[in-house]
């Protein structure tokens, strides 16, 4: 197995070995083109939109376990900024790290689609270690793939334990 790949293997070689700060600097500043300038607000836009659908969902699954909470959703978010219980913790902030990825291969999905910018891409990824669609894709595959399942794991446990809302 080649560990230079965007595996989990790869992605944890290429994160924990020295000089990794200098080559993601590098592999950033083949980015120049105008096109660059949609990554952050789209990026937002999924992010934020992958972290509200997971929350309506883990809020389902909450509700699977507590029916007695069907319309106590205002109220989750009145004592989630009050007075946060573990519980109330353990449902919401993993979600915010699960929608990282996610919505990072969301955006990178949607530039792919405008042909113009996936040409500026493609060109400014020619000879960047894992700076192409493909390769992008799989590193965030990898890290999704523990990400998201340990933070969904932590979140249906906060879920299934959040009791205290009246």
């Amino acid at each position: 197995m080649n560990d230079d790949k965007p595996t989990v293997r790869g992605v944890l070689k290429e994160t924990l070995s020295k000089g990794y700060v200098k080559r993601a600097l590098q592999r950033g500043a083949s980015r120049n083109s105008a096109w660059n300038l949609l990554l952050l607000p789209i990026g937002g836009a999924c992010i934020t939109g992958a972290f509200w659908l997971l929350v309506l969902i883990m809020w389902n699954v909450h509700l699977l376990f507590h029916s007695e909470h069907a319309n106590k959703f205002a109220d989750y978010w009145r004592v989630t900024g009050k007075d946060t219980s573990i519980s109330s913790f353990m449902l919401l902030a993993p979600l915010l790290f699960a929608s990282l990825p996610v919505g990072l291969m969301l955006t990178n999905c949607i530039l792919w689609c405008i042909p113009p910018a996936r040409r500026v891409f493609d060109t400014e990824a020619n000879g960047v270690k894992w700076a192409s669609f493909g390769e992008r894709m799989q590193s965030l595959w990898s890290g999704a793939l523990i990400i998201v399942s340990v933070c969904l794991i932590v979140s249906l446990i906060g879920a299934i334990t959040l009791t205290g809302l009246k």
